[in-house]
């Protein structure tokens, strides 16, 4: 598996979330903070991005259409040949629920609602 960038000043940054505000918003600040940033509505099209922008950090809810984060989290794991970050952003947060996301393949999980700098901070673990 070849590394992807270090999560940091400059990386490549998808934010995966059903709440179109949200995603927007989130990608927003993160673009004022430096990164390059796409956005996916559904977990279909976040595994189409994964293949196409080929992204540093992955911040994905969980309740998404189509397929689950968890479900993105798992096939991301499985077919990419780079080291991607994945942190999961949901209100999905009791202990099960984020004991789930670890043993799908997200490296972190935050709750919502989550401050950007929460969510920067995840970045650069």
């Amino acid at each position: 598996m070849e590394p992807a960038q270090t999560a940091g000043e400059h990386s490549l940054i998808l934010v995966v979330d059903d709440n179109e505000d949200a995603a927007d918003s989130l990608a927003q600040w993160l673009r004022r903070s430096g990164h390059h940033v796409e956005v996916a509505y559904s977990g279909l099209t976040a595994l189409a991005c994964v293949r196409s922008f080929q992204p540093d950090v992955v911040v994905c809810d969980l309740g998404l259409p189509e397929i689950t984060g968890y479900d993105v989290a798992r096939a991301v794991r499985r077919d990419s040949a780079r080291a991607i970050r994945l942190v999961a952003l949901s209100g999905y947060a009791r202990p099960d629920e984020v004991s789930r996301c670890i043993e799908c393949g997200f490296d972190a999980h935050i709750a919502k609602p989550a401050a950007p700098a929460d969510v920067e901070r995840m970045l650069r673990v």
